[in-house]
């Protein structure tokens, strides 16, 4: 009887501790003197998928999660380079440089690439965990080399207050985390359905929503590259960090679907956006039309799959 609120609540409070830990790391990084393009693909990238994180954590101690931690980032994933991509780009202006295309090419069809060629044996262990880890270390340790200090726009900002929003946001991303398994658990048996479903379209799409409202708000600021930046570098984290934590401590078994539908579409889709992108340097308005039809068209395949 109370299953479903619970669930509800859980999932909400994913999203506001979520965007609690979003904006106290990015009040530390001013603090830091971290510049905008480094918070957005390496701070608000990690922070924006630690719902994704916590859910592989908590499951790890579920034994019967089954296939919910990796379908909620393949899902969460899906839906940030389509969709939320696509909205932010209806709604604002996004837009790129060379240099950042470059890079962002590199990045994002190398880590969807690997993930996608490791998957192809159907299980993920702890020699492809560490790989994927090193791998996102070597991208860390990139955007560190490149990373320019800025002069600190907030003198009077105080780190430790932030800090400790910062500690409060991750203890209840936790809590909430923990909830959302068990409760998807209990649906998934309650239903008849497999975790997967659960995973991608509905812990999934709750995992992307801190993207979402924080790409928004910066888009709306006209500070694009914090945009692009938190979506892209989400993937990346999502691919390499994420999965590759899960897959070093638990290991993942991968199924077909997985691998021939939602990394494929993964991969396909993530290449056609930066091939928007190269075009103009920019994302135009029937564009980001497209990607948000292309994952309407992904969620009734999937769907009819399922089913």
């Amino acid at each position: 009887m109370y299953e479903l609120p619970l669930f509800l609540t859980s999932l909400l409070g994913l999203w506001l501790f979520s965007e609690l830990v979003v904006r106290q790391s990015g009040k530390l990084a001013a603090f830091l003197k971290m510049s905008e393009m480094f918070v957005g693909m390496v701070i608000l990238a990690i922070g924006t998928s630690l719902p994704e994180l916590s859910v592989t954590i908590l499951s790890l101690f579920q034994k019967d999660a089954g296939h919910l931690p990796l379908s909620t980032i393949l899902g969460s994933s899906i839906l940030q380079v389509t969709f939320v991509l696509g909205l932010v780009g209806v709604i604002g202006h996004l837009k790129t440089t060379k240099l950042h295309l470059r890079r962002d090419t590199f990045a994002i069809l190398g880590s969807v690439g690997v993930t996608f060629l490791l998957a192809m044996n159907g299980w993920l262990g702890r020699l492809e965990g560490l790989l994927m880890l090193g791998l996102y270390g070597c991208f860390l340790w990139y955007l560190a080399n490149q990373e320019r200090v800025q002069e600190k726009q907030h003198p009077s900002i105080k780190g430790w207050d932030h800090a400790l929003l910062f500690g409060v946001g991750i203890i209840g991303l936790l809590i909430s985390a923990k909830i959302v398994v068990m409760e998807a658990v209990f649906f998934s048996k309650a239903w008849e359905v497999d975790t997967s479903f659960i995973g991608i379209f509905m812990v999934g799409i709750a995992a992307a929503l801190p993207e979402l409202s924080t790409s928004l708000v910066a888009v709306l600021r006209k500070k694009w590259w914090l945009a692009l930046g938190t979506i892209l570098g989400s993937i990346v984290a999502n691919m390499l960090l994420v999965i590759g934590f899960g897959a070093l401590f638990n290991g993942y078994a991968v199924p077909a679907a997985f691998v021939w539908f939602d990394l494929l579409f993964l991969l396909c889709s993530s290449g056609l956006v930066l091939l928007f992108f190269r075009e103009k340097k920019q994302l135009q308005k029937w564009q980001a039309a497209v990607l948000i039809v292309l994952y309407i068209m992904y969620a009734i395949a999937r769907m009819r799959w399922m089913m």
